[in-house]
């Protein structure tokens, strides 16, 4: 497995991850109400859209060097 396949699996990966906790944080925050789950909650969603644009940067840059 190349090192451009292993980026996209393992961004992948981790963007599927991220849209997780930040849902287990949202139900975190809808049963109990606390600050700190909603603050989670959108640290999540901040992160799995930076990953995203992050993803696409990366993706653009690499097929510039395998031309």
């Amino acid at each position: 497995m190349s090192l451009k396949y292993f980026h996209i699996v393992f961004m992948t990966i981790a963007s599927i991850m991220t849209i997780a906790n930040g849902y287990l944080f949202y139900i975190e925050w809808k049963s109990y109400s606390e600050t700190k789950y909603l603050i989670l909650t959108i640290l999540a969603v901040v992160f799995c859209i930076a990953l995203i644009f992050y993803n696409n940067y990366f993706l653009k840059k690499i097929s510039t060097l395998d031309d």
